[in-house]
C-alpha cells in the first residue's frame, strides 16, 4: 500500500458518486431509499387525516386545528430529519466501505459516537472487527453516528511509514 492508497484513505469523507448510488439502490434494513420515504409519507397522510377529524368532531376551529396539525407536522420534520440523517450516514459509509474495498483493505473496525445518546448495539459493537465481505448492517438504526476505519495491519504501518520517511528525506 503506497503514498497514494494513504492519500485516498484520507479523502473518503467526500460523498462521491458510489456513495449516492448506494444510498438510492441498494436495500439495507429490508428497504431501499424510496421504501422509507413512501412509508414516512404513508404515516403523516393518515396522522394529519386523524388530526382533522379529531379537530373537526371537538368542534375546534379552523386556527386550533391548523395549529394543532402544525405541531403534527413538526413531529413529520423531526422524521424527516431523521430519515435523511440516516441515509446520508448509509451512503457515506457505503461510500467509505467501496473505496476501502478498492484499495485492498479486508478488515474493518466499528468506531462509535461514545456518549449518552449512544444505543447498546452500537455500544457492543464499538471496536470489535469484521471482515469486510461480512459487515453487519450500518448505520444500526435511526440516527446511528456509527462509522467503519480500515484495520490496518502493523507491516503495513511500517511499510508505509518507511515509503513516507523515503519521500521526506529525499534530497
Amino acid at each position: 500500500m503506497g503514498s497514494q492508497t494513504v492519500s485516498s484513505v484520507l479523502q473518503t469523507g467526500v460523498l462521491n458518486k458510489t456513495a449516492i448510488d448506494q444510498m438510492v439502490k441498494q436495500p439495507w434494513a429490508g428497504d431501499n431509499y424510496s421504501d422509507r420515504i413512501w412509508k414516512n409519507k404513508a404515516q403523516l397522510i393518515a396522522s394529519m387525516k386523524s388530526e382533522l377529524t379529531s379537530g373537526i368532531i371537538q368542534g375546534k376551529s379552523i386556527y386550533q386545528v391548523a395549529n394543532m396539525m402544525d405541531a403534527r407536522l413538526q413531529v413529520g420534520r423531526s422524521q424527516t430529519q431523521r430519515l435523511v440523517r440516516t441515509e446520508y450516514m448509509h451512503a457515506l459509509n457505503q461510500g467509505q466501505i467501496e473505496t476501502y474495498r478498492s484499495n485492498g483493505y479486508t478488515k474493518l473496525r466499528w468506531v462509535a459516537t461514545m456518549d449518552d445518546k449512544t444505543s447498546d448495539i452500537c455500544r457492543k459493537r464499538n471496536g470489535k472487527e469484521y471482515a469486510i465481505d461480512n459487515l453487519p448492517d450500518i448505520p444500526a438504526h435511526p440516527n446511528c453516528r456509527c462509522t467503519l476505519v480500515p484495520v490496518i495491519s502493523q507491516a503495513t504501518i511500517d511499510k508505509t511509514a518507511g515509503e513516507l520517511r523515503a519521500v521526506l528525506t529525499k534530497k
